[in-house]
């Protein structure tokens, strides 16, 4: 594991690599000290590389700028898109040190920061609405939120354009004026998994309900699918499973043949520290700032001769 910003250490690519492995994520953001989005460094562009141990030996800094990406704005909203709200993952400065970890808010945010900036438009930073609203706005299944009164407060492009609204007439409009049928939140609580249907515009809708805790207070969020598009999707279901599937089994693959790398490396890395501490293992557990238990393990594991002179 990459520690934090340490002068003494010099960051190579194995150690990115196993930044990868730890944390299962296809991307590492790259940040500077104030914490600004500088680009993201994409696993598979690393691992199409890393071919031979000459190239996973080199600093990281050093093949910095072949790598880093700055995406687009549909890209990046593709790209938070597939990620979880708990997950953890490393942001990175431009050598390679870990300064802090991040989690699909902290990259949000970043990123329309520096975008922000970059227009030229005045003012504060995105408020997390607004960074929602514009991942929302992306989407292209139909999408309400309402407020704690149940009033409207955001309507996504897909939503005004397929159910056929303007959103200055949804704006503060009480949900169930609008649809006289829906279902509300009485006990503050969204049922997961639980789909509701109604009839709007001659067409039957299917629609369920979410707490959206990272918006605006007692946020309700609405997402309403045709019933003719969700029965497609669904009958697509099998097809998406296979093709996880796949993906899932190639990854796998992908990971056991980094883990393979990996463990030539820290096997060699071990021997090495032994040689130049005289086959002493309490002098090479300190070289390599691991506990002496550790690394009796690891030389059991890797079956190391131990050569100590008479």
């Amino acid at each position: 594991m990459v520690a934090k910003a340490d002068k003494n250490k010099s960051v190579k690519i194995k150690d990115i690599m196993r930044l990868f492995l730890q944390y299962d994520n296809e991307f590492i953001p790259i940040i500077d000290s104030k914490l600004n989005l500088k680009g993201l460094i994409y696993k598979n562009d690393i691992i199409n590389d890393a071919t031979e141990t000459a190239f996973i030996e080199k600093k990281f800094s050093s093949i910095y700028s072949k790598y880093i990406n700055y995406p687009e704005e549909a890209e990046f909203l593709k790209i938070v898109g597939d990620i979880s709200d708990v997950n953890k993952f490393p942001a990175l400065n431009q050598k390679g040190e870990m300064l802090k970890l991040w989690n699909k808010k902290n990259l949000i945010d970043s990123y329309y920061k520096i975008k922000k900036k970059g227009s030229g438009v005045s003012g504060g930073d995105l408020d997390e609405a607004g960074n929602i609203n514009k991942i929302l706005n992306s989407l292209t299944v139909n999408i309400l939120i309402v407020d704690k009164n149940n009033k409207i407060v955001f309507a996504n492009k897909s939503f005004l354009q397929n159910l056929d609204f303007r959103e200055e007439i949804l704006k503060n409009q009480d949900i169930k004026k609008i649809f006289p049928d829906i279902k509300i939140l009485t006990d503050n609580r969204a049922k997961k998994g639980v789909l509701y249907k109604m009839e709007y515009g001659h067409e039957n809708w299917i629609y369920s309900i979410v707490k959206l805790n990272d918006y605006k207070a007692d946020a309700v969020c609405y997402t309403f699918y045709n019933l003719g598009d969700f029965l497609t999707f669904a009958d697509n279901k099998y097809m998406r499973e296979q093709k996880n599937s796949i993906k899932k089994r190639t990854e796998n693959i992908e990971k056991a043949r980094l883990t393979d790398i990996m463990k030539t490396e820290e096997k060699e890395l071990i021997e090495s520290a032994l040689q130049r501490n005289n086959w002493n293992i309490t002098m090479a557990a300190k070289e390599l700032k691991i506990p002496r238990q550790t690394l009796q393990y690891k030389i059991n594991k890797y079956k190391i001769s131990i050569n100590v002179k008479a």
